[in-house]
């Protein structure tokens, strides 16, 4: 059996997220999280800290299936679109901290996780492993 690789760069897992929302908060605190079941059934998990959710349509997410994001490069704006034409966005709420928190995570059915933070930077790696969780003090790659 040839054991195939998947290519685990930024623009490929934010492609590869897609599939029913099964599980969703959109909590007062600024907080939201999605649970996603992919074609797979493997489940994936996005959850946000500072960050401003809205959305085109009474926000209720439970039950649509996500069919892209996207991510402006510019203003870091993460835009999901769902099957029935609805999107939701999630903004980063920056501030002068540059080393703050990451504005969103989501973790891969495989064991991964992407965070998107200060600055506009990227941070893959994953999530079994302790190095992981020291946070933005290594060098990050631009999207």
């Amino acid at each position: 059996m040839t054991a195939v690789a998947l290519d685990n760069t930024p623009v490929h897992l934010l492609a590869r997220f897609r599939g029913l929302v099964v599980g969703t908060r959109l909590p007062h605190s600024r907080r939201t999280y999605f649970e996603v079941l992919d074609a797979t059934a493997g489940k994936w998990r996005l959850r946000t800290w500072r960050t401003r959710c809205s959305s085109t349509d009474d926000g209720i997410h439970l039950g649509k299936t996500v069919l892209g994001v996207e991510i402006d490069d510019q203003s870091g704006v993460l835009a999901i679109s769902f099957s029935d034409g609805s999107s939701c966005f999630l903004s980063p709420n920056w501030d002068d901290d540059d080393e703050g928190l990451e504005n969103w995570e989501i973790f891969t059915p495989e064991g991964l996780v992407l965070a998107y933070g200060p600055q506009g930077r990227w941070l893959l790696g994953r999530a079994d492993d302790p190095d992981y969780w020291v946070g933005w003090a290594e060098p990050l790659v631009r999207l």
